[in-house]
């Protein structure tokens, strides 16, 4: 299915009117004020979906195309950029601002992987604690084995290498936390989302690598 164009067909490359959130139209030329922010907890898919947009993402909501999402983000950001507001006097400037930083964190919570998972599972009320470990111990060796890998590494090419094999871990714990939160099974998709977390540090260190430096597994 093809997503449909974010700008509706016309002889102007923007649309006449906006929407900051799902149920709040918003025409640039013609608005005087900006609504006031949504009460907490704020659904951040609803920002950037209404509720019967085909392409909001299913379910749960893990599963979303970041193209789209970036593209929604960028249209929305347009109607409630701070500039923009400059002259419509500092309550209304201030409002801009309140609104843009929430967009921007609702956007950089879904873009990523991991923090979409974090953020869906803290609305389900389970956490994820910093120090929060691994109970598979097949899992943990498999941790544990890549880590002696990169930190066994004698140059940036071997670091590659295990940064590359180490893809396919994060992959499958991706694919993991999609099927787990497809199902409903909360308890899984927290499981896969440790195990993301882990591979996902390890993909860091292995950017970040230098000869004899230890791979630090823990956020």
């Amino acid at each position: 299915m093809t997503a449909p164009s974010l700008f509706p067909a016309s002889s102007s490359s923007r649309p006449s009117s906006l929407r900051i959130f799902s149920s709040t139209p918003l025409t640039l030329q013609q608005s005087q004020s900006l609504p006031p922010l949504p009460s907490p907890p704020v659904d951040y898919h609803s920002l950037f979906y209404d509720s019967s947009d085909p392409f909001r993402p299913k379910g749960t909501g893990f599963d979303v195309d970041a193209r789209d999402l970036r593209a929604r983000f960028l249209r929305k950001q347009m109607a409630v950029h701070p500039d923009a507001w400059s002259g419509k006097g500092e309550k209304e400037h201030q409002l801009a601002l309140a609104h843009s930083s929430l967009l921007n964190k609702a956007y950089s919570t879904l873009l990523d992987p991991l923090s979409r998972a974090v953020y869906l599972l803290e609305r389900q009320g389970l956490t994820i604690d910093e120090a929060e470990g691994i109970d598979d111990p097949e899992l943990l060796m498999e941790v544990l084995e890549v880590r002696e890998q990169l930190e066994e590494a004698g140059s940036a090419e071997e670091a590659a290498s295990v940064r590359e094999g180490n893809q396919e871990n994060v992959k499958a714990a991706l694919a993991d936390l999609s099927s787990a939160f497809s199902a409903g099974d909360y308890d899984a998709a927290k499981a896969a989302a440790i195990k993301l977390r882990y591979f996902t540090k390890i993909d860091e260190a292995a950017r970040e690598w230098a000869p004899g430096k230890r791979v630090e597994l823990k956020h």
